[in-house]
């Protein structure tokens, strides 16, 4: 029984590693619901788990706070997990003893992209740690709220980059217009994150209290380093259909060398700021040699024209945001914007059905 009164650090640390372990059962499943063309399943499941976990910590975290938090998330994690299994496409999913010779098969093919994912990881991280040798725990805050707020965007390209990688898989003739609207939908996107991140960065990061405003301006640096990650990452999911997981692995170390060199040669000097400009270029990078890597074995065309008709239909609702009266409510100013932004998208042609022909399509892999 969970009671305030007893030392529960170790069920605490039961409860933490059950629910992640219940996580990775889940996002194993997931391959499953890509695959099949069947995602809402897996959204049906993350709802009823965060449902649960909210009506546990409604019911409990009153009194016991950390013990509640971590019981609502395992709790979820179980919710979600049974719920995937119970919708999951392919009814067999575990047998009663592994099969040797199959999973030796899956870690030969696979660990070049586990060592992959721990190098993304390590130069993720590694600005944060070397700020705080350096800085103040104000300023590493400061950073760390900015780089948090573009850490829960990235779940877009990261959910997209998942939906394509079976596709590009299975259709590598078609591979290059999946791209390609794959990169229309992303240009749009970047655009409005720009917009939102850049214009609306003091009010994001007031929500967190008016000592975090300072942070702002480092949100505003990292806004690029997210346009980046946008395309990033639909290349890097591009060269994990193509089985390139070596490569990944390559240049993913290269950029814990690169990242990790410029943070200790700036950080002590420009701290948070540089933290951020490293992020940008170390995302800068990544993106062009990911591209390039792709370029080499599917044919790609870069949306030069696009990206140039975004980034001024971008430019100019900035600068419609800027005209607006800063006394004007925020929420007038948003809606006014986020309008214009999709107003001159649809009146340019830039959102039309035959630019996303593929991508509109729901017929499984």
């Amino acid at each position: 029984v969970l009671v305030p009164t007893i030392n529960i650090s170790p069920v605490l640390f039961a409860l933490a590693a059950i629910g992640f372990f219940l996580q990775l059962l889940s996002q194993l499943l997931l391959g499953f619901f890509q695959k099949y063309g069947t995602v809402w399943r897996a959204t049906a499941g993350d709802i009823v788990g965060r449902v649960l976990q909210i009506i546990v910590l409604v019911l409990l975290a009153h009194r016991y706070q950390l013990a509640a938090a971590l019981l609502a998330f395992t709790l979820g994690a179980a919710a979600t997990f049974a719920t995937h299994y119970f919708l999951a496409p392919v009814r067999r999913l575990f047998t009663g003893r592994p099969h040797w010779p199959v999973a030796r098969g899956m870690l030969l093919a696979t660990w070049p992209l586990g060592l992959m994912l721990l190098t993304n990881v390590i130069y993720f991280r590694i600005d944060t740690l070397l700020l705080s040798f350096f800085h103040t725990s104000e300023v590493v805050g400061r950073y760390g709220l900015a780089y948090r707020i573009i850490e829960s965007g990235l779940f877009f390209p990261a959910m997209f980059g998942g939906l394509l990688l079976p596709r590009l898989a299975a259709a590598k003739q078609q591979a290059s217009q999946w791209l390609a609207e794959g990169m229309h939908l992303l240009s749009l996107v970047a655009g409005l994150a720009v917009l939102l991140l850049i214009s609306f960065a003091h009010p994001l990061t007031r929500l967190f209290g008016v000592e975090y405003t300072a942070a702002a301006s480092l949100l505003q640096i990292l806004s690029l380093a997210f346009v980046a990650m946008l395309f990033g990452n639909l290349f890097g999911y591009t060269l994990v259909a193509l089985q390139q997981g070596r490569a990944l692995l390559k240049l993913y170390s290269g950029l814990v060398v690169l990242n990790t060199t410029l943070n200790i040669i700036f950080i002590p000097r420009y701290g948070a700021t540089a933290a951020a400009g490293t992020t940008v270029l170390t995302e800068l990078v990544s993106m062009a040699v990911a591209a390039y890597l792709v370029q080499r074995r599917i044919p790609l065309t870069f949306p030069g024209r696009l990206l140039c008709s975004v980034s001024i239909i971008t430019g100019l609702a900035m600068a419609f945001n800027g005209w607006l009266s800063a006394t004007a409510p925020l929420a007038l100013r948003a809606t006014l914007t986020l309008l214009l932004y999709g107003l001159l998208v649809h009146g340019l042609g830039l959102s039309r059905p035959r630019h996303f022909k593929l991508l509109w399509s729901t017929r499984p892999v």
